[in-house]
């Protein structure tokens, strides 16, 4: 059994612009940025009998490479003690992307998504950290926005765990193709 999930990957100079938040904030664990993606899917763990239909049904995937707006900060669980620290993605064609996903992938057998898609580009992992200083931290990144981060791919991952935090492998990678659809569409997060 492998731990899977898909992906929408970043080029390097969305991710250059992302460790640029990578601060100092006590208790969190950084994303590196070579680790940094959009999660469509998490499969988790998926026997080996099911990976020729997986990739299979992503290979049937069409779609043009689009844009995405990373902006706003929060964290999550929306309630509680923050567990991990993101940023928002915004664009209708990931929505569309990850929707026609869910479709193809329920056709091969994979469980479908019940709850709504809200994606996001997880940052940190926060740990014990003063809740003030994460307060301070979200206050003083209030009006970050990167947009028009190009999505020419998603991916199959296999993730693993390590003490040091997942490492990810890629499994393989499935292109976009046609021409760039430019400016994120709104979606409300």
């Amino acid at each position: 059994m492998s731990r899977l999930f898909i992906a929408a990957d970043l080029d390097e100079m969305t991710r250059e612009a992302l460790s640029h938040l990578l601060g100092d904030l006590p208790g969190a664990h950084w994303t590196p940025p070579d680790q940094m993606h959009i999660t469509l899917k998490f499969l988790g763990e998926t026997p080996a009998a099911k990976m020729d239909a997986l990739r299979h049904g992503l290979r049937r995937i069409e779609g043009k490479a689009f844009t995405v707006a990373l902006k706003g900060l929060g964290v999550f669980p929306l309630r509680g003690d923050p567990e991990t620290l993101w940023i928002g993605v915004h664009s209708q064609a990931l929505i569309s992307l990850r929707n026609r996903m869910e479709s193809v992938l329920a056709q091969a057998g994979f469980a479908r998504e019940h709850r709504k898609y809200h994606p996001h580009l997880s940052l940190a992992r926060l740990g014990q950290g003063p809740v003030e200083w994460l307060a301070d931290y979200l206050k003083s990144q209030a009006g970050i926005s990167i947009v028009e981060a190009a999505i020419h791919s998603f991916t199959l991952f296999e993730s693993e765990r390590h003490a040091g935090g997942p490492i990810y492998s890629v499994i393989e990678t499935f292109p976009l193709f046609g021409i760039l659809d430019q400016g994120p569409e709104e979606e409300e997060f």
